[in-house]
């Protein structure tokens, strides 16, 4: 073979060769300004406020859980944070959340069984650390209120919906890391606090109860 067909075979292994190439290298954080995820766990919840335990009544903890499906977008580009180490974004989520407290009215027990359907906008800012990425975030939280039960001691069930508000607004703090396992994925360990900015009483006798919860969220993100 010629030396000019051997460059004209070199040409047209490249051209056809390229694309592949390209393909195989993996794509870049940087290059994914977006991604989304789900995440879940369990926590104590309970409520605070000058009302949640009187002389004759008291709330404790009981275990709650949240749900949630997550997006974030990077913001850094518009903060000149683009070529750090550290990332600014926004993080929109929508959850299932389990709520409410244990009770004690002398020798009566039982829980405050609220569900919510929440929606939550929260600045995030991480920082990125060798393997890691750890983050913190807060913002306000939005919970609507779908269902509303209290549980006696002997497991009877009763409807009182209507004795809370039907929005619960409040702020969402959260500490965690992406724990890379893939070029775009990352585990997601999360410990996350919800609390009520207002009282939660829907009875119009002006009682002061708050949502409070932590959960202990394990995800992923893509």
């Amino acid at each position: 073979m010629t030396k000019q067909r051997w460059s004209s075979a070199l040409g047209v292994a490249l051209l056809v060769g390229a694309p592949f190439m390209a393909s195989a290298e993996p794509p870049r954080e940087s290059a994914a300004p977006f991604y989304v995820g789900a995440k879940l766990g369990p926590g104590p919840v309970t409520w605070s406020g000058a009302d949640a335990n009187r002389e004759s009544f008291t709330t404790t903890r009981k275990l709650g859980y949240s749900i949630a499906a997550f997006a974030s977008v990077d913001l850094s580009r518009l903060v000149a944070l683009d070529d750090g180490p550290l990332k600014l974004g926004l993080q929109p989520e929508i959850s299932y959340a389990a709520r409410g407290a244990s009770f004690d009215i002398g020798v009566v027990q039982g829980s405050y069984d609220l569900r919510y359907l929440a929606v939550a906008l929260a600045p995030r800012l991480s920082y990125s650390a060798g393997s890691l990425a750890p983050y913190v975030l807060a913002g306000p939280e939005v919970g609507f209120l779908f269902r509303g039960d209290i549980v006696d001691g002997a497991g009877n069930v009763t409807d009182i919906k209507d004795d809370f508000t039907s929005t619960d607004l409040g702020l969402v703090l959260g500490l965690g890391t992406d724990v890379p396992v893939a070029s775009r994925g990352a585990l997601v360990l999360e410990l996350r606090a919800t609390l009520s900015l207002r009282s939660i009483d829907g009875q119009g006798d002006g009682d002061d109860i708050k949502n409070q919860g932590f959960f202990f969220m394990l995800g992923y993100r893509y």
